[in-house]
Formats: C-alpha cells, structure tokens, sequence
C-alpha cells in the first residue's frame, strides 16, 4: 500500500498554502508554464521544452535571487499553482500562475498574492514589490488590487501571439501601511 505523502507547506491562510519548489512538480510547473491561455497574458510567453523546464528548476530553485513557492489549494493539498518574488536591493518582481483553471476567479490568486507579499515585507524587509500584468488580464489585475497593488504606469509590450498590441500595466505595493494578515502573528506574537 502505497503512504500518502503531504507536501511541505510553510504557511497559509483561508485558501491557500504556499510550500516550497518540489522536484516531483516539475511537470506541473511545465505544464501551466505551456498553457496558452496564461501564455498570452504572461510577461514571459517563452515555451520551453521538459529539458528546459528541468534546467530551469535546478537553476531556479538554488538562486537566492528568486524565493518561489507552489501554491496549494488547502483543503486538498493539491498544487494549483507557482509564485515567485525576484529580489533586487530593497524590492522585489512579483509573479504568479494560478495553473489549474478551476481555481481562476475565486479568490485564490488575491489571497496568494497577500501572502507573498507578506513574506516579502514580514520575513525579507523588503521596502516594495512590483509586477507588470497584460492590461486585458482585468481579473489578475482586480486581485492585485484587493492584494494591495497600486497602479504605477503603463508600457508598450510589442504584440502578443495573435499580434494584437498590448501593453503591460505596471503595479507597486509599498511596506509601508501593508497589514501583515499571518506572518507578523507567527514570528513576533508579542509585538
């Protein structure tokens, strides 16, 4: 009989928990990295073969410039999705695939982007965080905003794979007046 494992899981919150990379997900991370649909509204289209995608996980997971999570739905413990923060200096890019699509619109990438964004300034000290998004990607940029996301500019992005012309909105969220909604309770309870 084969024992049920559970993932490695650092924290969550009503949704979602968020774990670290897992060699065994690397398909997954492949898989939603390959997905048209996300494809089109990602700041990197790059499609990248298995062997890529490997590589990368290795590159990637052992870089301390990037802190990546797998995103898990809480009640199953299944991985939904990948997040990551890219640190330079006093801030950080911010990214995320909600990979399976039935967890599209229901609060989970709002929830996991809080989460990051409290590790970001919780555990990293980071002063902001930054992301760029397609501006017809109105939902990701309705969560951002629920997150703590504000709006900072707008730049040309060329064409997208239907050469259409797009343009990526670009969002800042500051520590500043950020409300730790987990971490702040978990590390330093008496404050």
């Amino acid at each position: 009989m084969k024992e049920e494992r559970h993932p490695v899981i650092r924290y969550g919150g009503m949704k979602i928990e968020l774990g670290p990379l897992q060699a065994e997900y690397t398909h997954l991370y492949y898989k939603w990295n390959r997905d048209f649909v996300l494809a089109k509204y990602s700041d990197k289209p790059d499609r990248l073969t298995s062997e890529e995608q490997d590589d990368a996980f290795l590159a990637f997971s052992s870089d301390p410039q990037f802190v990546f999570f797998t995103i898990y739905d809480k009640e199953t413990k299944s991985p939904i999705g990948i997040t990551y923060l890219e640190r330079g200096g006093a801030e950080a890019e911010f990214a995320i695939i909600i990979g399976e699509s039935r967890f599209h619109g229901r609060g989970y990438g709002r929830e996991a982007a809080e989460l990051v964004l409290d590790y970001a300034f919780t555990v990293l000290g980071l002063a902001r965080v930054t992301l760029a998004v397609d501006e017809r990607n109105t939902a990701a940029i309705r969560a951002y905003r629920k997150a703590g996301f504000k709006d900072s500019g707008r730049i040309a992005n060329g064409h997208d794979s239907d050469n259409i012309e797009s343009r990526q909105l670009t969002m800042i969220c500051h520590s500043k007046g950020f409300q730790s909604p987990i971490l702040k309770n978990l590390l330093f309870p008496n404050i």
